[in-house]
C-alpha cells in the first residue's frame, strides 16, 4: 500500500502543469482493482503472472526524488512464442464475445440530432471500403494519441520535434481519435505532452530532429557522464527520464553524448535504476524490463552500425564523436574528481550515482529522444466522457488512453512506474462498464 495522498501530491508537483486533480485521485482510488482484475484474466491458464516491481530505489543515500513502488508487470510462464500479454486479453474477450477488426481505420463519430455520439464510420484498411458502427450504449474512443503524426506534434508541441529520432520500434498512432472528438465539440489540454525517453541514437555526423531515422539504445537512461556536442557536461544526469531531455532542449542542436566505461555491469547495479529503465531484477526478484546481460549484444550491434564509438583514450573517443578533444577530456577527469570525492561540486549528483569512469575500453554514442507516446488529449469528466468548452459531457462519447487528456503536463512522472499504461487500463475499465451497464 502506498500514502496516496502523498502520491497524489507528487504527480501534481512532477507534472508541474495543468492537470485535472480528480482524475489523479480517481487512479489512486482505482487502479488496485484494476490490477486485481487484469491479474485474474492473465493468469487463468497458467501463462502469465502478475509480478509487483517492489524496488523504490536506493534508500538513504541521499536520492533527489522519490520513486514510488507502483508498478506491476506480467511475467510469461509459457515458452509458446505465440502467447502474448495482449493475446491473453485477446482471447479473454472473445470468449466474452468481442469482435476485433483490424486493419480499421477510424473516420469520423457520428451523432444524433441531440449532439449524442451514436457511433462511428471506419474504412477497411484492406479494400478501403467504408463501414458504419453504430453503439447504441456509446463510443469508447481509444487511438493512442498522435506521437506518429509528425505535422501534429509540430502543432501541439514543436519542441519535441526537435529532440526527436525516430526508430523503428516507434508508434503508428496519427491522433484519429482526437481528431474525431474535436470533431464533435470536445475540448483539448491548453499544451501538448508527451512520454520520451532518452533511448534514441544517433551516428557521430548527425543530430536530432524529426527527420533523422537513427537506432534504439535502451541504455541511454543509465545516468552516465553525459555531455553536449561541445564537450561540456550540462546537468544533473540523474532523475525522471525526460528531465535529461529538457536540459538537452536547450544544448546545441538537442543533442548529447553519453559516455561510460568497461565497468558498467558493476556501476549499473550500483546505480540501482527504478522502472522500465531497470537493468537487475527487482529487490522481491520480479524480473526488470530487459536484462543487464542484452546490453553487450547490443552495444555490439549499434558498434558495427556505426553508432556507439570505442575506444581505448579519452582523446581518442572524443575525436570518434566529433567532440572537442580538449573540453572533453576535461570534462572527463572533472567527472571523475567529482566520483572519487563523492560530491559533484557542479549539479549535486548523488554519491552512489557518481562512478568513476577509468576503465578502458571507453564507449560513447550521440543521443536524442524516442518517443513512447503523446499523452496530452481531449478534457474528459471522471466518467470518462469528453467534454466542452463548458466542462459539459458529450453523450455517448468516452475518452481513454491517451487520447485522454487532464492528466499529465508537460512532463511524464516516471518515478511512479507504469503509470502511464497504469492510467490508460484503469480508466478503460472504468469506462467500458459504465457504458455497458449504463451508469454514466
Amino acid at each position: 500500500e502506498i500514502d496516496k495522498m502523498e502520491a497524489m501530491e507528487d504527480i501534481v508537483r512532477y507534472a508541474n502543469g495543468f492537470v485535472n486533480y480528480d482524475l489523479v485521485k480517481l487512479w489512486a482510488d482505482e487502479s488496485g482493482d484494476m490490477i486485481d482484475w487484469l491479474s485474474e484474466i492473465i493468469a487463468r491458464n497458467g501463462e502469465f503472472a502478475m509480478r509487483f516491481e517492489g524496488s523504490v530505489g536506493t534508500e538513504g543515500q541521499g536520492a533527489r526524488d522519490k520513486a514510488w513502488a507502483t508498478g506491476h508487470s506480467p511475467e510469461k510462464l509459457t515458452d509458446d512464442k505465440d502467447v502474448t500479454f495482449g493475446t491473453a486479453l485477446r482471447d479473454y474477450a472473445e470468449e466474452l464475445g468481442a469482435e476485433f477488426r483490424y486493419d480499421t481505420m477510424l473516420v469520423k463519430c457520428e451523432q444524433d440530432a441531440s449532439g449524442r455520439v451514436t457511433g462511428v464510420v471506419c474504412r477497411d484498411g484492406n479494400d478501403r471500403h467504408y463501414l458504419r458502427v453504430n453503439a447504441s450504449k456509446g463510443v469508447i474512443l481509444a487511438t493512442g494519441g498522435y506521437a506518429a503524426n509528425t505535422e501534429m506534434v509540430e502543432a501541439r508541441q514543436a519542441w519535441n520535434n526537435r529532440l526527436k529520432i525516430n526508430v523503428p520500434v516507434g508508434g503508428s498512432c496519427t491522433g484519429d481519435g482526437i481528431k474525431a472528438a474535436l470533431w464533435c465539440g470536445a475540448a483539448i489540454d491548453p499544451i501538448g505532452a508527451a512520454v520520451t525517453f532518452n533511448r534514441a541514437c544517433c551516428k557521430p555526423d548527425e543530430v536530432a530532429g524529426s527527420d533523422l531515422v537513427g537506432k534504439w539504445f535502451w541504455f541511454g537512461e543509465q545516468p552516465f557522464l553525459k555531455v553536449n556536442l561541445n564537450g561540456k557536461r550540462f546537468c544533473n544526469e540523474s532523475g525522471p527520464y525526460d528531465y535529461m531531455l529538457h536540459s538537452a532542449f536547450m544544448q546545441p542542436y538537442h543533442t548529447y553524448v553519453d559516455i561510460w566505461d568497461s565497468d558498467y555491469v558493476e556501476q549499473v547495479r550500483q546505480i540501482n535504476e527504478v522502472g522500465c529503465c531497470r537493468l537487475y531484477p527487482f529487490d522481491n526478484g520480479a524480473p526488470s524490463n530487459m536484462p543487464i546481460t542484452k546490453m553487450a549484444s547490443d552495444f555490439e550491434a549499434l558498434i558495427e552500425a556505426g553508432y556507439i564509438q570505442q575506444a581505448d583514450t579519452m582523446e581518442e573517443l572524443a575525436e570518434k564523436l566529433n567532440l572537442p578533444v580538449d573540453a572533453t577530456v576535461e570534462t572527463w577527469e572533472r567527472y571523475n574528481g567529482f566520483a572519487e570525492a563523492g560530491k559533484d561540486d557542479d549539479y549535486n549528483k548523488e554519491p552512489y550515482r557518481l562512478t568513476q569512469l577509468t576503465h578502458p575500453p571507453y564507449y560513447g554514442v550521440r543521443t536524442g529522444a524516442w518517443f513512447l507516446a503523446t499523452i496530452d488529449g481531449v478534457l474528459i469528466d471522471t466518467d470518462m466522457h469528453a467534454v466542452d468548452e463548458a466542462g459539459k459531457a458529450i453523450d455517448g462519447l468516452y475518452m481513454v488512453g491517451n487520447d485522454s487528456g487532464g492528466f499529465f503536463s508537460v512532463s511524464y512522472p516516471n518515478l511512479f512506474t507504469g503509470l502511464a499504461a497504469g492510467r490508460t487500463m484503469t480508466f478503460g475499465r472504468r469506462a467500458g462498464m459504465l457504458a455497458a451497464t449504463g451508469q454514466a
